[in-house]
């Protein structure tokens, strides 16, 4: 987000179209160790090409608009007509839009992406393996402090969580403070290619797709396939088509 703010001094008439055309020669999917810079890229990529709030809604979901105006079975398009999955995220952005770019996104998050993913997966994942976990750094006194410590003591540069990484300087080996970041991430491409190729042939199949009724066949298809020859790095967006036909299975269509 905050490198693609840098482009913002372009015109958007300049901008977008250049951005646009920088994502699409792009290969967002080939193996090996380009992989994630290269899919980085197209990120940022799409990303500049937005104006601000856009931008960090577009980190939301996998599915672009466009994507998803494509992907829609003219049935759904039409019940969708008008809806804005972001309709609460825009409110947020209008209740703090004095602030500063950062200190808007840390409430943005703060009202949606932590409470609807972040804290209720943390929850029931923790609860299903008998774990009480806290979280240390939602104490309301913590909080309401990091409300009023300046945006550029909150990322310096490049740095995230300056701030708290000098904080603690003194009392952690600085290898360990300054570490390079570690998601937490599933093989997802492995799989997808692997065990479980066979389970997306078939939840995903043209005529399964089609009974459905929610997408378009071929655009699914199209995802699919792009995904497969590299052309694409589209492995969360199958993945959460399988996971969702997989939901329908078992609590649509089982009869009770």
């Amino acid at each position: 987000m905050q490198i693609a703010g840098l482009t913002d001094v372009l015109p958007t008439s300049v901008r977008r179209p250049m951005m646009k055309t920088v994502e699409s020669l792009l290969y967002g999917g080939l193996p090996g160790r380009f992989t994630a810079p290269i899919r980085n890229a197209k990120k940022f990529a799409r990303s500049a090409s937005m104006e601000f709030e856009d931008r960090y809604l577009g980190f939301g979901t996998y599915f672009t608009d466009s994507m998803k105006s494509d992907l829609y079975s003219k049935e759904l398009r039409d019940e969708m007509s008008g809806f804005d999955a972001y309709k609460f995220h825009r409110q947020y952005f209008e209740q703090c839009k004095d602030n500063s770019p950062l200190n808007r996104l840390l409430y943005v998050d703060f009202k949606t992406f932590m409470p609807a993913l972040n804290l209720d997966t943390t929850d029931k994942t923790s609860m299903a393996a008998n774990l009480e976990v806290r979280a240390p750094f939602l104490n309301r006194e913590l909080v309401e402090l990091s409300t009023r410590i300046p945006s550029r003591l909150k990322i310096k540069g490049l740095k995230r969580k300056y701030i708290l990484k000098k904080a603690v300087e003194q009392i952690l080996p600085k290898e360990v403070i300054w570490r390079k970041k570690a998601g937490f991430s599933a093989p997802v491409r492995s799989w997808l290619r692997g065990s479980l190729r066979e389970m997306v042939d078939d939840a995903l199949s043209v005529e399964t797709v089609r009974r459905r009724g929610l997408f378009d066949p071929e655009q699914v298809r199209k995802i699919v396939d792009l995904n497969l020859s590299g052309k694409e790095d589209y492995n969360l967006q199958v993945f959460q088509l399988l996971n969702l036909e997989i939901w329908m299975r078992e609590f649509l269509d089982r009869k009770v």
